[in-house]
């Protein structure tokens, strides 16, 4: 990105030794993570669910395919039948990215529809605006503007299941930083019996899915 050039002048002027090539961490970077997702979707039969704060990797990472090229693979998969993905509002994560996050969060959406219509599905918690939320009289301008694009719950979570069988969640953010240098942690349970993580997978969708309108209340 081009503002990343005087981003990263100022941050080595903050820390050399983060700049060496020698740092002691992980000099080449860690892809442990990004290699337990890309198994995971390589071996998904039907569905898959996320939850992602960021869904902005639409580029490779060196060699390594971006997250939304292996998506793409498995979606124009004839025998899979759904990708349901949960993420934030872009207004929430436009500004930390400089601006630059719609443009990824869009690739990667279109990438995905492209490959695969309507097995896929993209949700996100309606705006302060579509909910009648006023800003607050302080806001005014472009900060009131900006409030009434926002929504009073942020999706800050990083979750994967597959196939109601292998889950993986953990802090690892769906971006080119999160699977290869960021101090993430992540885990992955596997269920067998498809039992644990389905019912996981059912309390997550009851705390999430828009309800207004049932006059019946729902269960898992």
């Amino acid at each position: 990105e081009p503002t990343a050039v005087s981003e990263i002048a100022q941050a080595r002027k903050q820390q050399p030794r983060y700049s060496a090539s020698s740092w002691p961490l992980a000099p080449g970077g860690r892809t442990g993570i990004y290699h337990q997702l890309s198994a995971g979707i390589t071996n998904t039969e039907r569905h898959i669910y996320i939850e992602d704060q960021y869904l902005v990797n639409d580029a490779a990472m060196g060699r390594l395919a971006s997250m939304a090229d292996l998506l793409v693979c498995k979606v124009k998969e004839s025998n899979f039948k759904k990708l349901i993905i949960l993420c934030t509002r872009i207004a929430e994560i436009n500004e930390e990215f400089k601006g630059f996050a719609a443009r990824h969060r869009r690739a990667v959406i279109k990438k995905l529809v492209a490959a695969g219509g309507d097995k896929v599905v993209v949700c996100q918690y309606r705006s302060n605006r579509a909910l009648r939320i006023a800003p607050p009289p302080a806001l005014t301008g472009p900060q009131a503007e900006d409030f009434a694009n926002r929504s009073p719950f942020y999706i800050h979570s990083k979750t994967w299941i597959f196939d109601d069988e292998l889950l993986v969640v953990g802090s690892a953010n769906n971006n080119r930083r999160g699977y290869s240098h960021d101090s993430e942690l992540d885990f992955a349970v596997v269920d067998t019996e498809r039992a644990d993580i389905a019912a996981l997978r059912r309390r997550l969708w009851l705390r999430r899915l828009n309800t207004d309108g049932v006059t019946k209340p729902l269960t898992e």
